[in-house]
């Protein structure tokens, strides 16, 4: 049980270094305005930050162009060798993480966020002490982790029914969460970790050092995208309350 504990502790040292950035956590109100914006009437617009876009009668197609372009957006930003200049010294110092590692996941992390919201979740922020389990399951969700998809899958068909509660979310992520974190964790250590995280591998394979591609960013926030349409696409319509 200890290998294993070591093992989410060395995901959420990653997750705790990136949510450090300024501008990782994502304003769901200002992002929403600002994507949506452009294709709705304020009506809509009010709804969709109230409820969510699920619960409106925006189209699918647009969620999904929406999230392409902001999934575009970030695997440009991704490449960028400049934004890990900018990440204070002494922050990965302390954590002894690779600032090229800091730099993928404050993308991936504010990547997750905005497609979640895209796709009709409510504002992290109503999560309370959830926020970081949530990301994490939205973040196995991205790895291809069974019990992420399973998880966010019941979260998100509680949300468009509007049973969504403090409660229910304490039930649903605690477990899962917990048991993603663990695998995340397995999946980012190379066999030799030595004393600090050591060779650190991308969540679907690839050891990250120079600089990180899009061979990694890319599959890891289209399974994400994936799995949030593939969710609203084969939710009975009369689950979701409008």
């Amino acid at each position: 049980m200890a290998a294993k504990n070591k093992n989410a502790e060395i995901w959420y040292n990653i997750l705790d270094a990136a949510l450090l950035i300024p501008g990782s956590k994502i304003d769901r109100e200002v992002f929403l305005q600002k994507e949506y914006g452009n294709y709705c009437r304020q009506e809509t617009l009010d709804k969709i930050l109230q409820d969510g876009s699920v619960n409106t009668d925006i189209e699918l197609p647009l969620m999904d162009k929406i999230a392409a372009d902001t999934i575009n957006y970030h695997a440009a930003m991704v490449t960028a060798g400049s934004f890990a200049a900018g990440i204070p010294g002494g922050l990965l110092m302390a954590a002894a993480i690779p600032a090229d590692i800091v730099q993928f996941y404050f993308h991936i992390i504010q990547s997750a966020q905005k497609l979640a919201y895209i796709y009709g979740m409510t504002s992290f922020e109503e999560y309370g002490d959830q926020f970081k389990s949530m990301l994490t399951v939205l973040i196995g969700v991205m790895a291809g982790i069974e019990e992420a998809n399973e998880t966010i899958k019941e979260v998100m068909e509680a949300q468009f029914s509007k049973k969504m509660s403090k409660i229910f979310l304490e039930k649903t992520f605690d477990k899962p969460a917990a048991k993603v974190a663990i695998k995340i964790g397995l999946g980012l250590v190379s066999k030799n970790i030595g004393k600090s995280i050591g060779k650190i591998l991308p969540l679907i394979g690839g050891v990250v050092s120079g600089g990180i591609t899009l061979v990694s960013f890319l599959p890891m926030c289209t399974n994400l995208k994936n799995k949030l349409h593939n969710t609203i696409e084969n939710t009975p319509k009369d689950l979701i309350v409008r």
